[in-house]
């Protein structure tokens, strides 16, 4: 799938495949493919932590095949993954079809909200520290020389927990290529060993995972940092061939390569691989003392957030005089468990300058608004909505916007558009707004979105076989598809879909539901991605905030 990760203006790189893995496949019996972790919206949580240790799945064969592996455990805040796509791994692997997928977690799930912390297990019944495996239903199809993608979705709006047993009961779906296209954002943090450097802003990895190589592109904001001299650049200078580093950045699988806006060269000490990684936005500021709000870490923080001195931290990025409450920031320190305590040793500043750099200091700046494009010659202008540190904005302030080195973190190139809700981090000097990174909020379709084949209608009595994972839906709108004209009813496979206000289980006969999928008219059968129940009133006709079916007098179980 190709996914646009650079803006128009910006600095074209070549995506080219050197060694292993890296690029387009063309090998005639195998093919690349790129594993994804992703999460479906919950609004009861702020943060899900879990931590991964392997995914494998089965061939033709019967043969255990191992998509990703790591025994030290991977740490993730399920809910900043959002239409977003976390890369586990990506392997070279055989022509054929794969099924039955195998994800291993830690027992031990911690849910964060309001109220606190939620330390909880998948099973109540296994010691602490234990595996817990889930079983996955799916279909990959490799085909030779094509490189590929698949996702699980962590479905935390399908979670359960059960506080009388202090137990979350997972659901977990495979998602294919088409679903996984559709991602607002792919990044990737790769570690391995550099194989090659073909210029000043490319070079090449071998992940420590004995996964394919990764072309790494320095974007034009990347920071390459050289622990062992404590340096920052933007160039692979201090880059050897066998030298240890860590990429950070936008991933895109047909190529195998990552859009790179953070490096860490390793020093090669044993103690700086220690090191623990957290990223999240300024809570408050306590002299020189940061309460970090985490949204991102390596490690199981236990607690929503956390506080740590400044004094002596190394900025890679920017600089303590342009700290303020509500800037995104990345820290690397130490981390105490027993003490529940962290020292900051690096800390780097998202949109901030280079150390080294004229400091951005008062022209650092957090800016919301609406876009708009000049139909003339194609220039930005955003119409400011809110705005964080800055002394020369105003609300209802129209910047022009340069959109040169920029990072285009959140959404694509395509959503660039007249309307888009952007949030940029930039420098404001005379009505111009040079943006440093940018995340699309608002007023983007996703690729396909519109194309996607949609059903409204009501379940045909006695129609609904839970083994098989079908129904008969009388149709009552449809969209994106040609129904058979002697038919007004089509089968809806429902057994991979994702459900919204409701479960599976409430499937039955004068259901009304909305199904969106893929189409397939000789079956006459729309295979559904999502399925909605809705509920029709006199006053509004369908409305999409759906009863569930759920009886009132019953405790309904908590849903993540």
């Amino acid at each position: 799938m190709n996914k646009k990760l650079l803006l128009p203006l910006m600095l074209s790189v070549a995506l080219v495949g050197c060694g292993g893995g890296g690029g387009s496949s063309s090998d005639t019996t195998s093919a690349n493919v790129s594993l994804y972790v992703t999460d479906n919206l919950t609004q009861d949580y702020s943060e899900v932590w879990v931590t991964l240790y392997s995914v494998t799945t089965t061939n033709e064969a019967g043969e255990t095949i191992t998509l990703f592996n790591n025994p030290e455990g991977q740490v993730q805040n399920l809910r900043a993954l959002v239409g977003v796509g976390a890369l586990l791994d990506t392997q070279n692997l055989m022509a054929g079809t794969f099924t039955d997928f195998t994800v291993s977690v830690g027992n031990d799930i911690e849910l964060v909200n309001d109220a606190g912390v939620i330390s909880a297990q998948f099973n109540s019944s296994l010691a602490a520290g234990t595996h817990f495996d889930i079983m996955v239903d799916g279909s990959l199809v490799v085909t030779a020389g094509e490189n590929t993608a698949a996702a699980i979705d962590f479905d935390l709006a399908q979670f359960t927990y059960d506080a009388a047993t202090n137990q979350v009961t997972p659901v977990l779906i495979f998602q294919d290529e088409e679903e996984t296209d559709s991602f607002y954002r792919t990044y990737a943090e790769v570690e391995g060993v550099v194989v090659s450097i073909a210029s000043a802003t490319q070079f090449v990895i071998a992940p420590e995972s004995d996964g394919s190589h990764i072309t790494v592109n320095l974007h034009n904001t990347a920071v390459v940092y050289d622990e062992s001299t404590e340096m920052s650049s933007d160039d692979t200078s201090a880059i050897a061939v066998g030298d240890e580093v860590e990429a950070y950045g936008n991933f895109d699988d047909a190529t195998l390569a990552l859009e790179a806006v953070r490096v860490k060269l390793d020093d090669g000490d044993d103690a700086t691989d220690e090191l623990m990684e957290i990223e999240g936005t300024i809570e408050a500021i306590n002299g020189m003392v940061i309460t970090l709000n985490i949204f991102e870490s390596n490690f199981m923080p236990g607690m929503d957030t956390i506080d740590f001195d400044v004094t002596d931290v190394i900025f890679t990025k920017g600089d303590a005089t342009l700290l303020s409450v509500g800037m995104e920031v990345e820290v690397k320190g130490t981390w105490d468990e027993m003490a529940s305590t962290f020292m900051a040793e690096v800390m780097e500043i998202e949109g901030a300058s280079r150390e080294g750099e004229m400091p951005m200091s008062g022209d650092f700046s957090e800016i919301e608004g609406t876009l708009a494009i000049n139909s003339e010659d194609g220039s930005f202008t955003l119409t400011v909505t809110e705005f964080e540190h800055s002394d020369n904005v105003a609300i209802d302030d129209m910047l022009t916007v340069v959109f040169t080195d920029t990072w285009l973190k959140e959404g694509e190139e395509a959503c660039l558009l007249d309307g888009a809700s952007l949030h940029i981090i930039g420098s404001v000097d005379t009505g111009v707004l040079t943006a440093s990174v940018v995340e699309v909020e608002e007023g983007c379709i996703h690729e396909n979105e519109e194309e996607s084949p949609e059903a409204f209608g009501t379940i045909a009595l006695d129609s609904v076989d839970m083994v098989a994972g079908t129904l008969t839906l009388n149709v009552l709108e449809a969209e994106n598809f040609m129904m058979n004209q002697q038919s007004e009813s089509i089968t809806v496979d429902f057994s991979m879909a994702v459900f919204d206000d409701g479960l599976a289980e409430e499937l039955m006969g004068d259901v009304k539901i909305e199904v969106e999928g893929t189409w397939d008219a000789e079956t006459n059968t729309l295979t559904a991605t999502e399925l909605e129940f809705v509920m029709v009133t006199m006053d509004s006709g369908m409305d999409s905030g759906m009863d569930s079916g759920m009886d009132s007098d019953m405790e309904p179980e908590l849903m993540i």
